[in-house]
């Protein structure tokens, strides 16, 4: 078991300080290697998960085969309206950021996306209304409130 101890202490140091059995490790070449070691020095692979913190399932793609790959970030793409931010901040000034205008208007210019992009895309620009009139509702109880009819052109309201 002191050997377990010693050999999880030396190991955890692959790993980023605060990482240790967290899913967000990404697993660095160094720690590959050593989980290949272990398993050819006769550990079982739950044993490795364990010393090194990383699943199960990790330590049985590495040793079944997969080689080590360097972690790269998906490349970003350009955003669908990217190549109208200038126009939309101009266009949507003068039509009071309608939405549906505005789409058809990028339409007609060669915008590929759906509505539900450029609807987002001009929430945030949209000024805020904060002097719009609310509307009160109020109830009374019956008796109390009149109503009114109107009358049709020929004078007789129902028959």
């Amino acid at each position: 078991m002191e050997v377990l101890e010693a050999i999880s202490g030396k190991l955890n140091n692959l790993l980023p300080d605060g990482t240790h059995g967290k899913e967000e490790v990404v697993i660095e070449k160094s720690l590959h290697e050593r989980i290949i070691e272990l398993f050819k020095a006769g550990k079982k692979k739950k044993v490795i998960a364990r010393l090194l913190g990383v699943g199960i399932k990790t330590v049985r793609k590495i040793l079944g085969g997969q080689e080590w790959v360097p972690y790269r970030r998906a490349s970003v793409k350009e955003p669908l309206l990217g190549p109208f931010q200038e126009w939309i901040g101009h266009r949507a000034q003068e039509i009071e950021y309608n939405g549906r205008v505005l789409f058809r208007e990028l339409k007609e210019k060669g915008y590929r996306g759906k509505y539900d992009t450029v609807r987002k895309y001009l929430a945030p620009l949209r000024p805020a209304t904060g002097n719009r009139q609310m509307t009160v509702w109020f109830e009374t109880l019956p008796g109390q409130q009149v109503q009114v009819g109107v009358m049709m052109e020929s004078g007789v309201q129902g028959d």
